[in-house]
C-alpha cells in the first residue's frame, strides 16, 4: 500500500451537483456532506454505504446480472426522497464494471436556492459526521461514480 503514495491537502467539503432529469426536465442539486475534496481526480467517487446511511437505496447490480424477472424501475438505479418529500429516481448506466450517472456542475444560483423554486435539493448523505461501519467483505465502498465536474463549497 505504501507504493501508492498519498494526496497532500486534502479538504472535506459539502459537493453540489447537478443532476438534470431528462424525463421529468427538472434539475436537482445533490449534496454529498463530508466528501472528501481531491481536485486531480477526473471522476468523483461516491460511497453507497454513506448514502445508504441516509435513507438512499443504491442498487448498483447491473440489469444485465439480474434475472428478468427481478428487473424493475429501481433495478439499476438510486433513489431518494428530496426536500419536497417526492421520489428521486436515477437511472444508472454501466461503463466497463462501474455505474455511473451524468451529472454537470451545479450554479450559484442553483446551491442557492433553497426555496427549490428552479431546482430542488436532495440530500444524498448525512449532513452530521459519519463514521464507516465495519464492511462486508462483498461491499465496494467506491463503485459509482460521477461522470462530470461538480461545484466545490467548503464545509463549514
Amino acid at each position: 500500500m505504501e507504493d501508492l503514495g498519498t494526496v497532500p491537502d486534502v479538504q472535506i467539503i459539502t459537493a453540489a451537483i447537478a443532476y438534470d432529469d431528462p424525463e421529468a426536465w427538472h434539475t436537482y442539486i445533490l449534496f454529498y456532506h463530508h466528501a472528501l475534496c481531491i481536485p486531480t481526480m477526473q471522476r468523483h467517487l461516491l460511497n453507497p454505504n454513506k448514502m445508504r446511511a441516509n435513507d438512499v437505496i443504491v442498487n448498483e447490480t447491473p440489469l444485465v446480472l439480474l434475472p428478468y424477472d427481478l428487473r424493475n424501475k429501481h433495478s439499476h438505479s438510486i433513489v431518494t426522497t428530496t426536500e419536497l418529500h417526492e421520489e428521486l429516481h436515477i437511472p444508472l448506466q454501466l461503463e466497463g464494471v462501474t455505474s455511473f450517472f451524468k451529472t454537470r456542475m451545479s450554479t450559484r444560483a442553483e446551491v442557492e436556492d433553497t426555496n427549490n423554486r428552479e431546482c430542488t435539493h436532495v440530500h444524498m448523505a448525512p449532513t452530521s459526521g459519519w463514521c464507516w461501519p465495519i464492511r462486508p467483505l462483498h461491499s465496494s465502498p467506491t463503485r459509482t461514480s460521477f461522470k462530470r465536474e461538480i461545484f466545490f463549497a467548503p464545509h463549514r
